[in-house]
Formats: C-alpha cells, structure tokens, sequence
C-alpha cells in the first residue's frame, strides 16, 4: 500500500481497484466522470442531467424549485395537485369529482351527462326538453317570454297579464270577476241565471221567453206590434 500525506499532485493516475473513501472528487476544478453505477446518501446537485433509461422510484421531482416537466404517460397511485394553468391536451377522467372548478369558461364546449345539478342560477341559452317534467319551477318570473302547450293545467290561481289569445276556453267553476266579455268581438251568450246591478241595454233584436219587471218604465217602445 502507498500512503500520501499531506497534498500530492499526480499528473495522471489510474486507479483499476480499490476504493476511493471520504473524498471530494472535482471540489475545486471539476471534470466529466463515467460510472457503471452512481449511489448518492446525501444531497446531490447535478446541473444537468441525462436519464435515458431506467426510473426516477420512491423521489419527489421539484419540490423547493419547480419547473416543467414533459411526460409521454403520466400516472399517479394518489392524489395530483396542479398550481397555476395547466394545460392537457386530452384528459380521461374515469373516477372521483371535479370540485370546485369552472368547466369552458373562456372556450366552451359541449357536454354530456347522465343527471346534472346545480345549486345556483343556471343560464341555459337555448334548451331542448324532448322528456320528463319540470317540477316544482317558475318559469319567466323575472323575464318572461311567449309558451306554446298543447295542455295547461294550474292547481291555484292564473294570473294572466297584457294580452292573452285562449282560441278555446273551458270555465267548470270559480267566477269571471271585474271583466267585459265581448266588447271588441261579441258573440252569443248562454246563461241560466243573467243579472245586473246597473242597466243592461240590449241592441239589435233580442229574444226573451220569460221577463218579469219588477220596476222602472218602457220608453218609446212599441209592444205587441207583429
């Protein structure tokens, strides 16, 4: 064995066996070195690195200073955090939930789903409804539009407001109150009972079966003519 104390400088050294132990290898002027294989127990700084084969196992990448990162496969066993924008270009989300988070905000697309919810006010530009039912949901309360049924039915009261066109009304109860009926297109009427609290006049030709008056006066009217 040759023992060096102390500094030496060898021009040229090659060393076929052994070990080299306890020593900084290119401290002060560093060079290239090739090793079948490079085992590290402390912190490693390597400026650039080349890993063409093998696998990165059991090792955090970019903890205290990320950067990017090109994968052709990525799979994670546990739970993937992204900060910042991230862009995939074609993601397959087989399980779990999106929380939280805005889906096409700034380019939508479409979607499909089996049951959607939501919690908060909906804007639905155009729908199409082919099924189903809408339960328990008012429809143009705040900004209401034209409907076209071919059945409406209310439980309460409807309030109709403007201009309704009904090209066939069934009334079986209830009270038409505080309304004229036939003002700009009349038409027949059929009554049992007909009352009036003010005067009613009667134009045109008018059959009456029975007439019981009770008060007031016949002006200007020929009775029993034909």
């Amino acid at each position: 064995a040759v023992t060096f104390t102390g500094t030496s400088t060898l021009t040229t050294v090659a060393i076929n066996g052994g070990a080299i132990i306890g020593t900084s290898i290119g401290a002060s002027s560093p060079s290239s070195g090739s090793f079948t294989s490079l085992a590290a127990t402390g912190t490693s700084t390597l400026t650039t690195v080349a890993i063409n084969g093998g696998a990165i196992v059991g090792t955090t990448i970019g903890v205290s200073l990320p950067s990017t990162g090109a994968f052709t496969t990525l799979a994670a066993s546990g739970a993937v955090t992204f900060t910042g924008t991230s862009t995939l270009t074609t993601v397959a989300i087989n399980g779990g939930a999106i929380i939280g988070t805005s889906i096409g905000v700034s380019s939508p697309s479409t979607g499909k789903f089996t049951s959607l919810t939501a919690t908060g006010i909906s804007t639905l530009t155009t729908v199409a409804i082919n099924g189903g039912a809408i339960v328990g949901t008012s429809i143009g309360a705040s900004s209401p539009s034209t409907g076209g049924f071919t059945t409406l039915v209310a439980s309460g009261a409807v309030t109709f407001t403007g201009t309704s066109t009904l090209t066939t009304v069934a009334i079986n109860a209830g009270a038409i109150v505080g309304t004229t009926i036939g003002v700009s297109l009349p038409s027949t009427g059929a009554f049992t009972t007909l009352a009036a609290s003010g005067a009613v006049t009667f134009t045109g030709t008018s059959t009456l079966t029975t007439v019981a008056i009770n008060g007031g006066a016949i002006i200007g009217t020929s009775i029993g003519v034909s």
